[in-house]
């Protein structure tokens, strides 16, 4: 069994060097772009919001500043995964997408480990009027933490939820307690800082 080499990036951190880097053009959509050795030259996939490869030596990549990111890897059959999700890509099911573009190209849900990044926390990020309904019908109230003035969303148990929904068990789950609105010295947040100039970069690698 290879080792799979990845990374959550922070304010300071950056991806190593990699014969090739795949960098999707992210839009906050549920389009998985599965990277093969006939397709290697589109480092720049359009459209794109989470990667898929059992290629060894390419770097998956995705970058955020507030949403969501989870790196997979099917540590039987070697074949990796990327995705990036808001509330958009939540509620679209990128990580179904993932999941599913995943198993065809070989992999089995009871081999996925799978680990939800840094993201956004309840704490900053309130949801009401169409939006918390379209949230209350996909997850119930399990996603909400109510404050004295607002309701919260957790994106990280929305997309914890979702991994399940979609076969991966509890056990091969890990999640990051984080904010990276709250946590300035360690984190990018397009929420805090009202730009989205700055991002931080994750990958996997075999």
């Amino acid at each position: 069994m290879t080792k799979a080499s990845y990374s959550f990036g922070t304010r300071h951190s950056q991806i190593p060097t990699s014969d090739i880097i795949i960098s999707p053009n992210q839009v906050h959509g549920s389009h998985v772009h599965v990277v093969t050795n006939e397709n290697l030259s589109q480092t720049h996939p359009p459209d794109t919001d989470a990667l898929v490869t059992m290629l060894p030596d390419v770097a998956l990549t995705v970058v955020t500043a507030d949403c969501v990111p989870i790196i997979y890897r099917d540590t039987q059959a070697e074949i990796i995964g990327i995705s990036h999700s808001g509330w958009k890509g939540i509620a679209q099911d990128i990580i179904g997408s993932t999941i599913g573009a995943m198993e065809a190209t070989g992999a089995t849900t009871a081999t996925i480990d799978a680990i939800v990044g840094p993201a956004i926390g309840p704490c900053c990020y309130p949801i009401y009027g169409d939006r918390k309904v379209q949230f209350q019908k996909l997850f119930n109230d399990d996603i909400f933490v109510e404050y004295p003035k607002y309701t919260g969303l957790n994106l990280t148990k929305a997309a914890y939820l979702l991994l399940i929904k979609h076969g991966i068990s509890p056990s091969h789950i890990k999640t990051t307690i984080s904010c990276t609105s709250c946590q300035s010295d360690q984190y990018y947040s397009y929420r805090r800082e009202g730009s989205a100039k700055n991002h931080m970069v994750h990958f996997i690698k075999i």
